[in-house]
C-alpha cells in the first residue's frame, strides 16, 4: 500500500498495490468484502509496515466508530486521519468502489499522550 499526504485537502490518500488488490478481490468474490476481516487484512500491511497505527476513538475521547489512524509529526503530536464514510461503506468497500484508492480526512494533530 502507497500512502500520500494531501496537506492542501487535508487528506491521506492510500492506494492498494497488487497484493491488496487480490486480497480485496477474494473478498469480493465471496460477498465479505463489507466485513471487518476484509478491511484488517487488506490493511494489515500498511500499518504494519509505516509508522501508522490505528487508534481506538475512545482514546482520543471521539465520539465515532470511524476507523481513524493516526501517525507522530515532526513536533511528535498525533496526526489524526478518519474514514468518514464508515456509515455508508467500509475501508475495503471503498478501495473497491474508488479503483483501489481511498482518502482519510486529516481531523487534527493531538498532543502525544498516546506514546504510539
Amino acid at each position: 500500500m502507497k500512502f500520500q499526504k494531501d496537506k492542501e485537502n487535508n487528506k491521506l490518500i492510500l492506494t492498494a498495490e497488487e497484493t491488496e488488490l487480490e486480497i480485496l478481490e477474494d473478498y469480493k468474490e465471496n460477498e465479505l468484502l463489507h466485513t471487518p476481516e476484509a478491511e484488517s487484512e487488506i490493511m494489515e500491511n500498511f500499518i504494519g509496515n509505516s509508522d501508522f497505527e490505528y487508534i481506538d476513538p475512545a482514546d482520543i475521547s471521539a465520539l465515532t466508530e470511524a476507523p481513524i489512524i493516526g501517525i507522530k509529526n515532526e513536533n511528535d503530536d498525533i496526526e489524526v486521519y478518519v474514514w468518514d464514510q464508515y456509515q455508508i461503506i467500509s475501508m475495503a468497500q471503498g478501495f473497491d468502489e474508488y479503483n483501489g484508492i481511498i482518502e482519510l480526512e486529516f481531523v487534527g494533530s493531538i498532543f502525544n499522550s498516546l506514546n504510539i
